[in-house]
């Protein structure tokens, strides 16, 4: 019998497989478990958040090597288990598990009973049933398999259990299998049924466009699935640049100018480079002029070179530190060929003979500027010089420059790289005719003649000016209809209207092109502009106040505005993870501490619908802001807190790209201990009791209180020994909680040390090995390292990678005289709170 059936229904209800069973419930721990106290409860979560803070710990560095991983891993995993019931422990187990992949033996199997615990916890968490089911399909043998039991999940009334969302998902995965077969009808198929059950799904709409453009020649429907590539993900500019060169080609000129203008929009938002927004604002430019509007593109063409000088002169700056600001304005930067070609043409167009002279110059400049090299340098760079040479002798030439100029960039080309004698006779044919000799001109054409737009443009204009004037205007005809998304082509159409007083006429297909275009609704427009904000980011704190060691808890909630779905994909309008950068200001202090920022996932569904929205709660104590709050609790703090979705993130600075967002929060304050003589005398009382939450916190406290500068000697030392006493007294859980709290480093309280390493439980003395080693040579680390405890051998083993590795920064330091901050975590840097995820 096939076991697939049996494999939907337990991944529909969320079973968890019998090796997660038995995994969750530990050594010795079958059965079901008493429950805890109060106390042991509230100390059981005190200490879960505590391993996780040092489990994100583990996984800072940028150099992590294997043992990192497995410490972080051990970490999560004794978090979780302390705190069963709460999916953000899973989470965290299940992204260190991924992370580690098969760097640690025992990662797959984690990761799978993690997983299989949030299926049980968060039913509704569509990413998780999505992987659930992915990796159960992948442990299958055979291909044949696979494609059966995915086909399985897509039989309708599975579809209506796991989601379409899901079964979209499904359908792709079948269809790239498919595709690997070479089934490409069983592809295109599945595609189908993917893009029907999740419009969109942002893979499914790129994949359907790309294949039916290679395999049919009708161009409504090739934009009708473009467009429909476009509503998947707004913010793809590749998307909407494919879709604007199709509507060029077919002469839907306003069309195209509004998803160029659009894609203009996408490309600046997400800080694409400045040749992909040149390439963008060239083609915009060209669709404007051809639908009659040559002033807008000019004016768009200034903008653009505007934004282009800025950005060069930026770039100048950071490169070079010393320089000025007007040291960098007098260098002038390099406009692309095609943008100084239509301005040229656009200036022509309107009869200023003036401008255009000026223009030319500046494209004989700027390219003779950048093909300046020297005879040294690699033959890749010299034919990319030969390249940029020819491109602006070509524009110089279809333009109407000089012979001289023409001439000039021609022969800097060759001494490069030697031309053909064709090629030579063409740029002379040019020479000819823009000298107004249209007869010999026409001879050297077509005895050279290549077929290329640009030498088709030059026999039109010379058989208009010297020979057969009517074959002439049609061959200016024939170019402008076949060459629309060209400059040559754009010019033939201008000699039309030019001449005959009226545009070219327009196909009939343009305005079933225009009709597709026009269902993209006009809040796309306005989105991709920034006038409307598509989706919206909320940080919201649970609380503005708690004490010390308590949580910091903030909501990041994003929500879609829009009134079109979205995905939410590493390559959708919704990436998965929000930044959330902290600014954290210690009591006492005068500067605030700006960390590095979180990186925060919202992957619990795959799309938002019109005004839906996804929830995530943080714990700010798990990260950076904890380990300074932990490391002065008698001090206080407060906590602001600046978020960024679909983020960009660069030196210093991390902002929101294309559709994405940014949002503030109120401060959250972190109460420190006003700290009196009546509640030293409290606290001492506390301690000498029995164990509560209340008198654990209290013994954390009187060992900070230990170690402080702002009391007597008395005081201190009634509180250390009031501590020390109460230590040995409480759980193995607490006194676990209280070594990884406790002062470090200077302030460290030796005698506390001490009764860590020596402590007959393992998860003490792994804290200890935390907190207190110095050394990974240190007697008590060796001792960790061969412990019959697992979770001690792995902190242990991340001990020693930690002094390891700072042993080889500071060799490669002293080797090569840096006496920089170690860049582990330099500034700036996006530290990454969590693992990614799947």
């Amino acid at each position: 019998m096939s076991l697939v059936p049996c494999l939907i229904a337990a991944v529909v209800a969320g079973a968890a497989a019998q090796p997660a069973d038995a995994w969750l419930a530990g050594p010795g721990q079958a059965g079901q478990a008493p429950a805890p106290s109060q106390t042991d409860a509230a100390i059981a979560r005190r200490l879960a958040d505590a391993l996780t803070r040092e489990g994100f710990t583990s996984l800072e560095p940028a150099d992590v090597v294997p043992a990192d991983l497995a410490c972080g891993l051990a970490m999560f995993r004794q978090a979780a288990e302390l705190r069963p019931d709460d999916p953000a422990m899973w989470r965290h187990l299940a992204r260190a598990a991924q992370l580690a992949g098969p760097l640690v033996p025992e990662a797959e199997s984690t990761a799978r009973a993690a997983t299989a615990r949030l299926a049980k916890l968060e039913p509704q968490d569509q990413v998780i049933r999505l992987q659930r089911i992915v990796d159960a399909i992948e442990h299958r043998d055979t291909a044949e398999e696979r494609i059966s039991a995915l086909r399985s999940f897509l039989a309708p009334e599975v579809v209506r259990s796991i989601g379409a969302p899901v079964a979209a998902r499904l359908a792709f995965d079948l269809a790239l299998l498919e595709s690997r077969r070479g089934n490409m009808d069983a592809f295109a198929q599945d595609v189908a049924q993917a893009l029907a059950l999740c419009p969109a799904f942002p893979a499914a709409a790129q994949a359907a466009a790309g294949f039916f453009a290679e395999r049919s020649e009708d161009p409504v429907g090739q934009a009708e699935l473009l467009v429909t590539a476009v509503m998947a993900d707004p913010g793809d500019e590749r998307t909407l640049q494919r879709l604007g060169n199709l509507l060029l080609q077919y002469g839907a000129y306003g069309s195209a100018a509004r998803v160029y203008r659009m894609a203009g929009d996408a490309a600046s938002a997400a800080d694409r480079s400045q040749n992909t927004q040149d390439v963008i604002a060239s083609d915009a430019a060209l669709a404007l002029w051809m639908s009659g509007r040559p002033a807008d593109a000019l004016e768009l063409l200034r903008r653009r070179s505007q934004r282009r000088a800025s950005a060069f002169i930026d770039s100048l700056l950071e490169m070079n530190p010393t320089m000025t600001r007007a040291e960098a304005n007098a260098i002038m930067p390099r406009i692309p060929t095609i943008a100084a070609s239509l301005e040229v043409a656009l200036l022509r167009a309107s009869g200023n003979a003036e401008g255009v002279a000026v223009s030319l110059q500046n494209l004989a400049t700027g390219t003779t500027n950048a093909a300046r090299i020297s005879p040294d340098q690699p033959q890749a760079i010299r034919t990319a010089a030969a390249e940029t040479l020819l491109e602006g002798a070509n524009a110089l030439a279809l333009l109407g420059g000089s012979a001289e100029q023409v001439r000039s960039m021609v022969a800097a080309a060759e001494q490069i790289s030697p031309l053909t004698e064709q090629a030579k006779a063409r740029f002379e044919a040019w020479i000819l005719l823009n000298s107004g000799e249209p007869a010999k001109a026409l001879e050297l054409f077509a005895a050279n003649a290549s077929g290329d737009p640009v030498t088709a443009y030059g026999m039109a204009m010379a058989e208009t000016a010297g020979g057969d004037r009517q074959k002439g205007m049609r061959a200016l005809l024939d170019l402008a209809r076949g060459a629309r998304s060209m400059l040559p082509g754009a010019l033939a159409a201008e000699e039309v209207r030019r001449v005959t007083g009226s545009p070219v006429p327009a196909e009939e297909v343009a305005a079933r092109l225009d009709a597709v275009v026009a269902g993209i609704p006009p809040a796309v427009d306005r989105m991709l502009a920034g006038s409307d904000r598509a989706l919206g980011l909320m940080l919201e704190p649970v609380s503005r106040s708690c004490r010390a060691f308590d949580p910091v808890l903030v909501d990041v909630r994003v929500q879609n505005r829009s009134s079109i779905p979205m995905a939410i994909d590493a390559l959708g309008p919704i990436e998965r993870a929000v930044a959330v950068t902290p600014r954290l200001s210690m009591t006492g202090e005068s500067n605030m501490l700006r960390l590095n920022p979180v990186v925060v996932p919202i992957d619990r569904m795959l799309e938002l619908g019109a005004g839906q929205a996804v929830t995530v709660r943080i714990d700010l104590m798990w990260y950076a802001a904890g380990r300074s709050i932990v490391a002065a609790p008698l001090e206080g703090a407060q906590v602001g807190l600046r978020g960024s979705l679909n983020f960009l993130a660069g030196p210093g600075t991390v902002r929101h790209g294309s559709l994405g967002a940014d949002a503030t929060c109120d401060t959250i304050r972190v109460d420190g201990i006003f700290w009196t003589a009546a509640w030293l005398d409290e606290s001492i009382a506390m301690v000498a009791g029995a164990m509560s939450d209340e008198s654990v916190v209290r013994t954390a406290l009187l060992l900070h209180l230990s170690q402080s500068k702002g009391t007597t000697e008395e005081d201190r030392t009634r509180a250390r020994d009031a501590a020390l006493a109460a230590f040995p007294r409480w759980s193995a859980h607490a006194r676990t909680w209280i070594t990884l709290v406790a002062p470090r480093g200077e302030a460290r309280v030796d005698q506390l040390a001490q009764l860590a390493w020596s402590d007959a439980d393992p998860l003490v003395r792994a804290a200890a090995a935390l907190a207190f080693a110095g050394d990974s040579r240190q007697a008590e680390v060796e001792r960790a390292l061969a412990s019959e405890d697992a979770f001690e051998r792995a902190v242990a083993g991340g001990v020693v990678s930690k002094f390891d590795r700072e042993r080889s920064r500071i060799a490669e330091r002293l080797r090569t005289g840096d006496r920089s901050q170690d860049p582990v975590s330099g500034t700036g840097a996006v530290a990454p709170a969590v693992p990614p995820g799947r």
